[in-house]
């Protein structure tokens, strides 16, 4: 388990290493994946994002410096497979069990849902963990093969140049806004403590990682030590999950249906006329 952080500033050299994208890729960069049991180097990794609140992108900004980082392997860049951008219709918000009150914690803007996004997008589908009626407000960012996961991120990072930083022209990475998140990888498999919350992700539980607060890395603790060689994470919907299998904790299924010719991506900042379950408009008039 890795954490991941954000703080506002200008940073440059190595101390740009420590933060947001920058600091996620360069985690990513020491997974070994040929040692990963269930890994298919010829089948690429599909990308999953799903978030609730979206900045203001560039294109170079997405597929280059954003895409490139989640795709990073040790000894290179993984094959892009599908990229997956989850976020909710506006029907889905509407027929949710908190109506269009939910949608005042999308703050997603119509201007900054740009061309080169609305092809990736997919609906949010929460039954698995029984929230199929429940708009998402949790950040999750996932490399996944099917419906095993390759790496896991969870956090309070929203898809934005401000909470994952940018590379400006002067070389100088910014970042504007506090984030913090876990990465999770497939040596979670190979930990040995009962305790891990990653193999019983629905009680309570103590994490076993530890950060050095001098040098900013993370102690693995008892990950990597029983023998077992690390293996891709299991997910909330998977049929085989035995005791100590390592489970992603994401609330939504890896298989999502892309939009249709009839779905509305929610925009807080449009007018919805059509009632919600309890008689109301959107904006709210509260």
């Amino acid at each position: 388990v890795t954490l991941i952080s954000s703080v506002p500033g200008h940073f440059s050299g190595n101390e740009a290493e420590k933060w947001g994208v920058k600091k996620l890729r360069r985690a990513l960069s020491r997974l070994d994946m040929s040692e990963v049991d269930g890994y298919n180097a010829e089948e690429g990794m599909d990308i999953m994002m799903q978030f609730s609140s979206l900045g203001s992108l560039t294109k170079e900004w997405f597929y280059d410096e954003f895409l490139g980082a989640l795709l990073t392997r040790k000894g290179g860049q993984a094959k892009r497979g599908k990229v997956r951008v989850v976020f909710p219709t506006v029907e889905q918000v509407r027929t949710s069990v908190q109506g269009y009150l939910s949608g005042d914690a999308l703050p997603a803007r119509r201007q900054n849902w740009k061309d080169f996004l609305i092809p990736h997008l997919h609906l949010f589908d929460g039954s698995v963990s029984g929230r199929a009626k429940a708009m998402p407000h949790i950040k999750v960012f996932a490399a996944h093969q099917g419906r095993r996961v390759v790496w896991a991120f969870l956090s309070s990072f929203n898809l934005s140049r401000a909470a994952f930083g940018e590379t400006l022209k002067n070389g100088k990475f910014r970042v504007r806004s506090y984030e913090l998140g876990v990465l999770i990888t497939p040596d979670a498999a190979t930990c040995t403590s009962s305790s891990s919350p990653l193999t019983s992700p629905l009680t309570p539980s103590t994490a076993t990682a530890t950060v050095d607060s001098r040098s900013g890395e993370e102690d693995q603790g008892k990950c990597g030590k029983s023998g077992q060689r690390p293996a891709l994470l299991h997910t909330l919907e998977s049929s085989s999950v035995g005791a100590n299998t390592a489970i992603a904790p994401i609330p939504f299924s890896l298989a999502p249906l892309s939009y249709g010719k009839k779905d509305k991506v929610w925009c807080c900042d449009e007018v919805q006329s059509v009632p919600d379950m309890f008689g109301n408009t959107y904006p709210l008039m509260l």
